[in-house]
């Protein structure tokens, strides 16, 4: 079990957020103490939230309160009132608890064999599956406008090295396996007993 956390600086609106991946409810305790120490102003736990997927949550809160968090602070801290924090924090917490009951219950359906049978659509089904399409449509436009926004901060980097506090755009190196090249220089290697197979069911919607 794990923990995500709000810790707020003195009586400023201004808050960490964070996680604890693992440890009883003492754990939170020591990590405000750690970040506590050398900070003049009082650092007091605002919020919590126990899941068993403690980086998922953080995560997500970090990026609900995108727009509130410090510009050029690399620590995860947010600029919003408690009050603020609090909602976004309950709304969280509500939706982690749902994720954790439906996963709990969907877990062992994952790997066992369909039964080839089709089910018809109830109500329920046929209103879940027309909100996940208007989800999929909003992201789809949101994906584009974020698109053309990345671009054009681009755009503006040009040769530099990104824009201070904002971005930076460096040049980096990958390296994967050329599997077509291994093959047509070694066609001897009996590749498939090192291929290693996995199932599990994947859903496809209509």
């Amino acid at each position: 079990m794990g923990w995500v956390y709000a810790f707020q600086n003195g009586d400023d609106h201004k808050v960490k957020i964070g996680c604890v991946r693992n440890g009883e409810r003492e754990a939170v305790e020591r990590r405000r103490k750690q970040l506590a120490t050398g900070n003049p102003l009082r650092l007091s736990l605002l919020d919590l939230i126990e899941t068993q997927a403690p980086n998922r949550w953080e995560t997500y809160l970090h990026n609900a309160l995108r727009t509130k968090k410090i510009v050029g602070d690399p620590k995860d801290w947010f600029g919003i009132a408690p009050d603020v924090l609090r909602a976004t924090f309950a709304d969280a917490r509500a939706l982690a608890a749902e994720h954790a009951t439906v996963q709990e219950e969907i877990d062992g359906l994952e790997k066992l064999e369909p039964d080839g049978q089709m089910k018809q659509p109830g109500n329920e089904d046929t209103v879940l599956f027309q909100e996940i399409r208007e989800i999929d449509e909003e992201m789809a436009s949101l994906s584009m406008q974020r698109e053309l926004r990345v671009a054009r901060l681009k755009r503006s980097i040009g040769r530099t090295n990104g824009i201070e506090g904002i971005a930076t755009w460096q040049m980096y190196e990958s390296s994967k396996l050329d599997e077509e090249a291994l093959r047509t220089a070694y066609p001897d290697i009996p590749y498939e007993q090192f291929t290693v197979v996995t199932r599990a069911r994947k859903l496809y919607l209509k």
